[in-house]
């Protein structure tokens, strides 16, 4: 199980320590309290398949932006040459 937090809650010094059921039942009822305080909470697989879709979102966004950048130039070209023309 991993979890990440923007707070450390408690760090443990020996890695060879467990975690007791006390201890599980209490990180299991914060996490169920985050969760009806509206934190997200995702199963790995979850966090994965929503990363990459975020990712593949991103770079669709920024695809359809540099396209939107080259008409917008190619536009501006167009209107200054007529400008110029007309001069």
């Amino acid at each position: 199980m991993g979890i990440t937090v923007r707070k450390v809650q408690e760090q443990v010094e020996d890695p060879n320590q467990d975690l007791n059921l006390e201890q599980f039942n209490e990180l299991l009822s914060q996490l169920q309290q985050a969760r009806e305080n509206g934190v997200q909470i995702l199963s790995y697989q979850e966090y994965v398949n929503d990363r990459n879709a975020s990712n593949a979102e991103l770079a669709t966004l920024q695809e359809e932006y540099q396209n939107f950048l080259k008409d917008k130039n190619a536009r501006v070209e167009e209107l200054t040459k007529r400008l110029e023309d007309e001069d």
